[in-house]
């Protein structure tokens, strides 16, 4: 069972559900990315590999 498994058991337990998002999906919704005059295929590639998790209410 790896990590991530292990957690959503464990807040599962707990009456609580996991969700998993890309940052990729708000992406286009990032002011810094302009502010700070980078590049978004840059950012995107970054962001790839950053998965945001969320509890919910079971």
């Amino acid at each position: 069972m790896n990590i991530i498994e292990h957690v959503k058991q464990f807040a599962q337990a707990q009456g609580f559900q996991v969700e998993m998002f890309s940052m990729l999906e708000v992406s286009n919704q990032l002011e810094s990315v302009s502010v700070l005059k980078v590049n978004l295929d840059d950012v995107k590639e970054m962001l790839a590999a950053t998965p945001i998790f969320a509890l919910t209410l079971a």
